[in-house]
């Protein structure tokens, strides 16, 4: 391995493993064996015939269902998922321990995490909400409990509480904004 080969370094399709299977890094063994016999029956070289794509795609399904449901090879493959690095995986493997060992600086893989930026969600939530108070400040002229509602509903926003009582102050909350304080634990 040399520099020409990092920096030259692709993201290969048939790399992701947990693609090739259509599951992901939660999944359990279990379910990794369900979705590879799945997938199997398509490309296996007895019932498709032995053509080399079908070999390969066997082949790379083979490898998939083997690092995937292996404990110490899919731990060495997560690892090196979220390290980022411009490597293969097997070269990764031939490496052994010295990258994964200097690793400790790497940055954390965030996705798939529910939390989100508060200033931007409120940002966006605010404008939305003054959009359509707007709107609706124009249908609701003769519906005065209505406007303060809306009223009330701002005026929490505004004041950026997320607690309990702005919730019984709004009167109505709309699904999603309770999902978005659920999910960023503002409630």
């Amino acid at each position: 391995m040399d520099i020409d080969s990092i920096y030259s370094y692709k993201k290969d399709k048939t790399e992701d493993y947990y693609d090739i299977l259509g599951c992901v890094r939660s999944s359990t063994k279990e379910q990794i064996l369900a979705e590879y016999r799945a997938r199997v029956k398509f490309v296996h070289p007895d019932k498709q015939g032995e053509s080399e794509e079908i070999l390969n795609k066997f082949k790379i399904l083979a490898e998939a269902k083997s690092v995937l449901t292996d404990d110490k090879k899919r731990k060495d493959y997560d690892a090196w998922k979220s390290s980022g690095m411009a490597l293969t995986y097997k070269d990764w493997c031939r490496l052994n321990g010295s990258v994964k060992t200097s690793m400790h600086w790497a940055e954390p893989n965030t996705d798939g995490k529910m939390i989100e930026c508060q200033k931007e969600c409120n940002k966006g939530q605010l404008k939305e909400k003054e959009d359509d108070s707007k709107e609706e400040k124009e249908n609701c002229m003769d519906n005065p409990s209505e406007l303060l509602s809306q009223k009330r509903q701002l005026f929490a926003m505004n004041r950026g509480d997320s607690s309990l009582n702005s919730m019984v102050l709004t009167d109505k909350i709309s699904d999603k904004e309770m999902r978005r304080r659920f999910r960023n634990y503002e409630i």
